[in-house]
């Protein structure tokens, strides 16, 4: 994996202003090989970047770190009672939500993926693209719900997959489709912050979404509760994975400049900002025996520690505070 970059330490790429806040240094703590990174704060947008990205990206991207088990995904909808279950989960989120629905929910609640199209006015026979899906459960999850038209696209999957659902996946970047405004829906969950050339990347969007279709972005946000508290220990800040950590203000200044206009923001963080950062802040890696991640016994959290920090990731969504959010925004030109 090898990318090109915009990097000036002069002005910003995301909002063209020219001062600097702050340089920090990073450690590669996901898989713990501790190498550093630089990153600097921009004085107008707030934002984070990353200064020198590596000219291959490989070795930060182990096989482990992607969701490509096309097969426990099947497994999912294996029987009439599981699709039913799933079914009922997302209908209670994006439509009307039924007695059944709401226990379905409470019982494995649906994906954040999900939860963030809710209350966008989102049909069953809207064109569905995302970008980034891995072997595309979510739009696998769509699809049993009765969505027509989803399709998902990932650069990095070995081999295209259709589901029994009509699902469909290819291995596709978003600049190898057609320029053509077919979509009313285009979704990237935890993708942006991965990619270079910001502006690129909005406007590819805007050149294949109709005019009031939605683009839908989930990112870690550095202007939250966890940065001001870990820094540079804050375990979304994922160096050198992460090229950009928005700010609420970044993204509006990227997302105006290329005919969009902000519809709604959904905060939904949770206890991992707390107990992955503090495991940073105490050497320990997201992949070590001894994370939570890899084996709750093993870590140094106790369940009644996981309880407080899930209420207090609650408590931050609330007052907007939260490290990490779900943006819709409406394509308005």
């Amino acid at each position: 994996m090898s990318t090109t970059f915009e990097s000036s330490e002069s002005q910003c790429p995301l909002c063209g202003t020219e001062q600097v806040q702050g340089y920090y240094e990073a450690e590669e703590m996901m898989i713990g090989l501790r190498e550093r990174f630089r990153y600097c704060k921009c004085s107008g947008c707030g934002s984070l970047r990353l200064m020198e990205p590596p000219a291959d990206l490989s070795k930060y991207y182990p096989s482990e770190y992607y969701s490509y088990d096309w097969k426990a995904v099947k497994e999912g909808y294996a029987t009439r009672l599981k699709r039913a279950f799933r079914r009922l989960r997302v209908l209670s989120v994006l439509e009307d939500p039924s007695t059944l629905g709401k226990i379905a929910n409470l019982v494995r609640p649906a994906p954040k993926q999900i939860e963030c199209l809710k209350g966008l006015g989102i049909s069953r026979d809207d064109f569905i693209l995302d970008v980034g899906c891995g072997v595309g459960a979510i739009v696998n999850e769509l699809a049993n719900a009765g969505f027509k038209h989803v399709r998902g696209i990932d650069p990095y999957l070995s081999k295209p997959i259709l589901y029994d659902t009509g699902a469909a996946v290819e291995t596709a970047e978003l600049n190898e489709l057609p320029r053509r405004e077919e979509w009313d829906v285009i979704m990237m969950s935890h993708v942006l912050e991965h990619l270079p050339r910001q502006h690129e990347r909005f406007e590819e969007v805007r050149l294949r979404l109709r005019i009031n279709g939605l683009f839908i972005v989930r990112v870690p946000l550095v202007d939250s509760a966890a940065w001001e508290k870990y820094g540079v220990h804050w375990v979304q800040l994922d160096a050198p994975r992460h090229f950009f950590l928005h700010t609420r203000k970044s993204l509006a200044i990227l997302s105006s400049k290329h005919g969009f206009a902000l519809q709604s923001v959904r905060y939904d963080s949770d206890a991992f900002q707390f107990w992955g950062s503090e495991q940073y802040l105490n050497g320990i890696p997201l992949m070590h025996h001894q994370s939570y991640a890899r084996s709750p016994r093993q870590s140094p959290f106790s369940a009644g520690q996981i309880a407080d920090f899930s209420r207090r990731a609650l408590e931050l969504n609330a007052q907007g505070l939260g490290d990490q959010a779900s943006f819709a925004f409406r394509r308005i030109n």
